[in-house]
């Protein structure tokens, strides 16, 4: 599609849907939808009809769900619809709105029957923006479609919203108003990108990291219409927890800023170019990533992602790692942090919902409990129905967690504490020494026991991260004040390589762009981290800092210290550097403390940081990467496309049953 092509497809998409009076009369006509009966309870003395609040009525079928009539208007008259049944077995011609509640007031109202439904200004907002001046509209919102006050009605409509949005004929992503004019510039920014990946593709196969560099020269690297795509990302609409069910379920979700739509897909294959061949433009105009856009690009066109880097794994996150996604986000109930993402998965979802004691032919979530006994309930049915032991890798703690009524072992859904988990469900699992991995097992509601060995212990931990913005400076004093403190302990590394161990720990194993280009990166840091170190360098560390830009053949002036900055400070946040007894640098969780144990559980994809209480009962602290001797992740096979090493077979260490508290 090139450019030409893509404005005509958004122009489309803008477009309402043909004959909609005709189309509703007809759904009427052939029992798709029915008009609601009032049910309202007769107020006053006889006279003329005077407007009264809107009371909902039950809901007559599993299936059956709320739409609503949009009628026509401009943007300053009121708004006018009408409610109508539907059931999701037969959806007719909907589309779903998705956008940030805000404020849970509603100080707005909307006519709807000749009567009174009291809306957000944001909804109010959004059906403004949505609303065509000449023509009706057949719309799905959650505030008005769900009637809020009943708790149960609430529970099964949530259960069902996945479907909803997965089933509407498209999304409407309402992300607010265009106040400065950005919204034409991103339009015009994502179709100039996606006429270079068109021309591109035109002339390549779909090869895994072979989409070609733009040159150092190329103008959309420092194009200014970057700064708006930057204020589009930064919207409310894109830390909103929901919008990752309302965004992945679409079929088709088109943007409304302002004035002006933007197809989604077409987003997210920009943001996806920006991150993967354009990273000095991200750097220049401080485009954080939005993990809801990776995710979703690559999810929906794979074959594509995998050539502007290397994909490994399925098209589709896991539940897991989609909950694990959605924590930095805002959430008004911590318990939808769960029942949000039931849906996304649904073959999986209907095995844990039985277990949670769900009616799958009427699935009502229980929003009588608390927010800890959902995540706990959560945990023990996805042990139960999967002996999956990845749950494990998104529990992280602060102190207060670790003091609460839930095992440690439980993820808390509602803390953000790391922005990544360290490893992914691409990773290979880490096994016995004799190459098996184990099934949990369930000791009761509290104790889970799994097998696996403790390898060593922390003596030495970095202050904590607790920003992913903290400046150069600060992080270079923070790294050369543990490399000072850690070097005069033995160490299994290799004298020339072992301040680049330490920054590989930096980065868990991984790195941006070219290999080559990242080598020059990375030698940039170590010398300013040398030069901040108390510790003076040895003759063998100096030939390393020397040597490191002749070894990648570039020259040394392309090696920027800022760009590898900017990998390491999104592994380290919410997390601190360790060294173990054995000498092993290590990355994990801030709630480290020397005397800290890390444990290898087969059936896992990383170490894991634990907490003796006891016996052989552990509390679990968060995931873990521990750098090799060789390079890579101790306790993972050396492979093709993971390095590690196995050295712990040679400890002379006894496997065993640990429980985990």
């Amino acid at each position: 599609m090139d450019s030409t092509e893509q404005s005509r497809s958004v122009e489309l998409c803008s477009a309402p849907y043909p004959d909609c009076p005709k189309r509703i009369t007809e759904y009427i006509a052939t029992g798709r939808i029915s008009p609601l009966p009032s049910d309202l309870v007769e107020e006053g003395s006889p006279g003329p009809p005077t407007p009264r609040a809107y009371e909902y009525t039950k809901l007559p079928h599993n299936d059956s769900i709320r739409i609503f009539v949009l009628q026509p208007g401009k943007s300053y008259e009121p708004l006018v619809c009408s409610l109508i049944l539907a059931r999701l077995s037969n959806m007719p011609y909907v589309e779903a709105i998705s956008y940030t509640w805000g404020s849970s007031e509603r100080p707005f109202t909307m006519s709807c029957d000749n009567h009174d439904i009291r809306i957000t200004r944001n909804l109010r907002d959004a059906l403004r923006q949505v609303r065509h001046e000449n023509v009706t509209r057949l719309l799905w919102a959650d505030s008005i479609c769900i009637n809020q006050g009943d708790l149960e009605e609430r529970g099964q409509q949530v259960a069902m919203m996945g479907q909803v949005y997965s089933r509407a004929k498209r999304v409407l992503i309402c992300v607010g108003a265009d106040a400065e004019s950005h919204a034409p510039a991103v339009q015009a920014l994502i179709g100039d990108v996606n006429a270079i990946i068109d021309r591109s593709f035109a002339t390549m196969d779909l090869e895994k990291d072979k989409f070609p560099w733009p040159a150092e020269d190329n103008a959309l690297l420092k194009d200014p219409r970057w700064a708006s795509f930057k204020e589009l990302l930064r919207l409310r609409w894109f830390q909103r927890g929901w919008v990752i069910q309302e965004a992945l379920q679409a079929a088709i979700a088109t943007i409304v800023w302002g004035e002006t739509e933007i197809s989604w897909e077409l987003l997210g294959r920009a943001h996806r170019w920006l991150f993967r061949r354009a990273q000095p433009a991200a750097n220049t105009y401080e485009i954080r990533m939005s993990d809801l856009l990776w995710d979703d690009f690559k999810c929906r066109r794979f074959n594509e992602a995998s050539t502007m880097g290397h994909v490994t794994g399925s098209h589709n996150y896991t539940l897991l790692e989609t909950m694990s996604t959605a924590r930095h986000m805002g959430m008004t109930d911590p318990r939808d942090r769960v029942y949000a993402f039931l849906g996304l998965h649904r073959n999986r979802s209907i095995d844990l919902l039985q277990y949670m004691q769900v009616n799958l032919d009427r699935p009502v979530l229980d929003y009588t409990v608390s927010h800890l006994q959902v995540y706990h309930k959560f945990a023990l049915a996805y042990f139960s129905k999967t002996s999956d032991l990845s749950l494990l890798t998104h529990a992280e703690h602060n102190d207060g967690s670790l003091a609460t009524s839930i095992p440690s072992w439980v993820p808390r859904w509602d803390l953000h504490l790391c922005r990544y988990t360290i490893g992914d469900s691409t990773w290979p699992l880490l096994k016995s020494a004799n190459g098996s991995t184990p099934k949990v097992k369930l000791l009761s509601d509290t104790e889970i026991q799994v097998r696996g060995v403790i390898v060593d212990h922390i003596v030495l931990t970095s202050k904590a991260y607790h920003t992913d913005t903290i400046p150069l400076d600060m992080a270079l004093s923070t790294i050369s004040s543990f490399w000072s403190s850690a070097a005069s302990h033995p160490s299994p590394y290799n004298p020339h390589d072992r301040i680049k161990h330490l920054t590989r720990t930096l980065r868990c194993g991984r790195f941006r762009g070219p290999r080559d280009l990242w080598d020059q990166h990375e030698s940039a840091y170590i010398r300013l981290l040398l030069g901040h170190s108390s510790h003076a360098p040895r003759d063998d560390e100096q030939q390393h800092s020397s040597s490191t830009d002749v070894e990648t053949h570039s020259p040394v002036s392309r090696g920027d210290p800022e760009s590898a900055h900017a990998a390491y400070r999104e592994r380290l946040y919410g997390r601190a550097l360790l060294l173990t007894s054995r000498g092993y640098f290590a990355l994990s969780t801030n709630v480290a403390q020397v005397g800290d144990s890390i444990g290898i559980i087969f059936g896992t994809t990383t170490p894991f940081l634990l907490r003796p209480v006891g016996g052989n009962k552990y509390q679990v602290l968060g995931d873990a990467y521990v750098e090799s001797k060789q390079g890579g992740l101790l306790g993972r096979e050396d492979g093709d496309l993971f390095l590690g090493g196995k050295e712990w077979t040679h400890w002379r260490l006894e496997e065993q049953d640990l429980v985990l508290v």
